[in-house]
């Protein structure tokens, strides 16, 4: 499949401040699962389950384009780092739907977003307009997670092969390796000057080092 035809699209979305292998592994990991050629990321401005990002939008754009020099597999799309209000995602899953009625859309999230998914603004309007592609994080275990999300999942999860035949409204997990990262370790560790090679790209690392970012305690 190729995303930037009509027949799939991929979206991974996160504020991403600073982007990371906990990140980048997973999703290089479902594009080769579903066969995609590409997955979108799209940062958020303003995202309206987290604090404001720490760094600027131009740095965490700036961030993600290095990235995607090392990484065929992504591409950006900025719009939400456009916009001055909260950034939903059923509003910019809405306009994917409407550029490409026929297409199968997959928004990427982790484990962790799912289990405050029915806490989304919206979010059977998500499960309508596309699929949910869950990637396998640590600390979370399927038998132990709370009664809605287990309710979404009754309802809603199917197999991969499954989900590659929908054009939306399915949920499937794909497990990867744990790559137990956060953007908020990456932040203390600078701030703490050590060192962040082995969570990042080299490209990412040096960029942060330029720019003196997240150097200043929280």
């Amino acid at each position: 499949m190729n995303t930037n035809s009509p027949d799939a699209i991929a979206l991974f979305g996160g504020t991403f401040d600073p982007i990371h292998f906990g990140h980048i592994k997973p999703i290089v990991n479902v594009a080769q699962v579903l066969e995609l050629d590409q997955v979108v990321l799209l940062p958020a401005h303003i995202p309206p389950h987290k604090a404001k990002a720490k760094v600027s939008p131009l740095h965490r754009k700036t961030m993600l384009s290095l990235v995607c020099q090392d990484y065929a597999t992504f591409t950006i799309d900025d719009r939400e780092l456009r916009k001055d209000s909260p950034s939903y995602t059923v509003e910019t899953l809405l306009e994917y739907r409407q550029l490409h009625p026929k297409a199968k859309l997959y928004f990427c999230i982790g484990m962790d977003s799912l289990l405050s998914f029915t806490t989304w603004y919206q979010w059977q309007e998500i499960l309508k307009l596309s699929n949910l592609i869950v990637t396998v994080r640590p600390g979370y275990d399927l038998a132990d997670i709370n009664p809605d999300t287990t309710e979404l999942l009754s309802q809603h999860q199917v197999s991969i092969d499954e989900v590659t035949k929908a054009k939306a409204g399915k949920i499937a997990i794909i497990a990867s390796r744990e790559y137990d990262i956060s953007s908020t370790e990456i932040r203390q560790l600078l701030i703490a000057n050590k060192p962040i090679n082995q969570l990042t790209t080299d490209k990412v690392c040096q960029y942060i080092c330029e720019h003196q970012l997240y150097m200043q305690s929280e």
